[in-house]
């Protein structure tokens, strides 16, 4: 989600870290690949059930440049 309206939920009084509450969160498809730009706060899930959450800053990558979150131990 960008970290814009992950702020704009918070501003409204809702959980931005609860897709219930903050309706701006879009699943990645597996597979696919997607190009964005600027501060985001991502949510990454495995099938295990290992998560990792945080923020990321796309504008320090090169342009075609993938980028992918490691699961945590």
């Amino acid at each position: 989600m960008p970290k814009l309206l992950y702020r704009f939920c918070r501003t409204l009084n809702l959980d931005p870290d609860n897709p219930q509450a903050c309706d701006h969160w879009r699943r990645a498809a597996d597979g696919t690949l997607y190009q964005v730009a600027g501060d985001y706060r991502f949510w990454a899930r495995w099938p295990d059930g290992a998560t990792l959450r945080g923020d990321v800053d796309f504008s320090k990558y090169t342009e075609g440049e993938n980028v992918s979150f490691t699961k945590p131990r």
